[in-house]
């Protein structure tokens, strides 16, 4: 996915890339932002495949965390707002998700969330300052923009989330970086 946002940046940079609620991105706004955004991660210790979630609706600034922690080839934990909050605990939780990206909207599930999920070392707010982390825009403070390459096992685990739970409690299911491409 990042070769391809990449090239798309490159191809037409101030083409609109995002618009809507949250702002709208060019190419190269988006590609700036989720540079900034792997180079806070690592800065803070995140490694490839470390497990991180974004939580909330779909805004511009919720894509590109999530493009910003795949450019830091994390393993992104799929949890989505239209199942309870139970269950996105349950795929956070058994999913080991260090970082979690979150809607101010979401303040009272996040609250429950960090609460019920010890492996969250990071909570970042995408668009407002938070009482649980810092907000997106401070997160990436001082950041470069430059390109940045990261070693990473395409076979590595780059995306995870949970089966239906139709035979039981959901399963949490692995797919390797590769197949985001």
């Amino acid at each position: 996915i990042i070769s391809l946002f990449d090239r798309g940046a490159r191809i037409n940079p101030r083409g609109l890339m995002l618009s809507g609620a949250g702002g709208d991105f060019t190419y190269e706004q988006g590609r700036k932002l989720t540079v900034r955004i792997a180079r806070a991660l690592i800065a803070r210790g995140f490694k490839p495949e470390t497990p991180f979630a974004v939580f909330g609706p779909n805004v511009g600034p919720a894509m590109l965390a999530m493009l910003g922690g795949l450019r830091a080839a994390g393993a992104w934990c799929n949890v989505n707002l239209r199942n309870g909050v139970e269950a996105n605990i349950d795929v956070l939780s058994r999913g080991l998700c260090k970082v979690l990206f979150f809607h101010s909207s979401t303040a009272d599930m996040v609250r429950q969330m960090l609460a019920k999920v010890p492996t969250i070392e990071l909570a970042v707010c995408l668009d407002a300052a938070s009482e649980f982390g810092p907000s997106l825009e401070e997160f990436v403070a001082g950041q470069d923009e430059a390109p940045l390459d990261i070693a990473y096992d395409p076979r590595g685990n780059g995306f995870q989330g949970s089966t239906g739970g139709t035979t039981g409690l959901p399963k949490i299911t692995r797919s390797p970086a590769d197949f985001l491409t």
